[in-house]
């Protein structure tokens, strides 16, 4: 796909080649993605979505679209995929009941299995491989913690988490050397 642009406006060019319908067909054998052809572009889902209000580039209709025509690289490579919050206010407004924010999930799903991980998501992995959390919980957290009458933050084994970590294969998806237990 490539764009070019004509006075104020951007206009995206699709060559044939980019196009892969086996998406369309994989995602709709999922369940809860199977009505992602009814979609006719409405609009609806874009203009109630909370992420879309924000962010002028963020439009689930187009991530529909994209999916029926298979674009693929672009789906995959880009944040689209990752902004969605699964808030299901695409679905609750849509008038033909495409579970769009289970397609997104699908679509995930698939990105990752085909070695697209959003680089947001490898410091998540490497913070719970690291910390047992997201983030690290300091002394001084502790401390704020104590202040507001909240029980310290439970303790985590680490070597659990990181053999779940190497269960599931996500060290070797991010490559992530993970020190040894």
């Amino acid at each position: 796909m490539t764009e070019a642009d004509s006075s104020d406006k951007k206009q995206t060019v699709l060559k044939f080649r980019d196009l892969d319908t086996s998406l369309r067909e994989e995602i709709s054998k999922i369940p809860g993605c199977d009505k992602l052809m009814l979609c006719f572009q409405c609009g609806t889902c874009s203009a109630d979505c909370p992420i879309g209000r924000h962010l002028e580039e963020y439009k689930p209709r187009m991530i529909a679209i994209m999916t029926k025509l298979g674009l693929k690289n672009t789906l995959f490579s880009g944040d689209l995929l990752w902004l969605c919050t699964q808030c299901y206010t695409c679905l609750e407004r849509c008038p033909q009941d495409v579970e769009l924010a289970e397609i997104i999930s699908a679509l995930r799903g698939v990105a990752v299995r085909e070695g697209y991980l959003h680089p947001s998501f490898k410091k998540v992995i490497e913070a719970l491989a690291d910390h047992g959390y997201i983030y690290e919980i300091t002394e001084f957290l502790e401390e704020e913690r104590e202040m507001m009458d909240l029980p310290s933050a439970p303790k985590v084994n680490i070597d659990e988490v990181r053999k779940i970590i190497r269960k599931t294969g996500l060290d070797k998806l991010i490559e992530l050397e993970l020190k040894e237990d």
